[in-house]
């Protein structure tokens, strides 16, 4: 068994494995070419997810929507936090389809690159 950081890898002694990582220590993906098995990081669609834009765009949304707001006060902080939770959930679309783009990314690079464990 090869346990690389948040990824196993079932393999005996004499088993060929394919691994491939993103930078230097997050191993994404594991293949066993004896078994003919691949074992994949289950949070890897977290990890590319664009929390900063994520919430950036709840933000601007909020601004934007209340550009030419009339109301002061408690008032404006009500409907401003109302227009970020729905700029919130606005993007959650586009945040989602760009991890969905850089995991295929990452996906077509993995197939140009990978180390062998003997």
């Amino acid at each position: 068994m090869v346990q690389l950081v948040d990824l196993e890898a079932p393999c005996r002694a004499g088993h060929t494995v394919t691994v491939w990582r993103l930078g230097r220590n997050r191993w994404i993906r594991a293949y066993n070419h004896n078994t003919q098995e691949s074992y994949y990081y289950d949070d890897m669609l977290k990890l590319m997810y664009p929390k900063i834009f994520y919430f950036l765009f709840g933000i601007i949304f909020a601004s934007w929507a209340m550009g030419d707001a009339r109301t002061s006060g408690f008032e404006f902080g009500i409907f401003w936090l109302f227009y970020w939770l729905l700029g919130l959930a606005i993007g959650v679309l586009p945040s989602y389809a760009i991890a969905f783009w850089r995991d295929l990314s990452i996906n077509r690079v993995i197939k140009k690159k990978s180390t062998a464990i003997t």
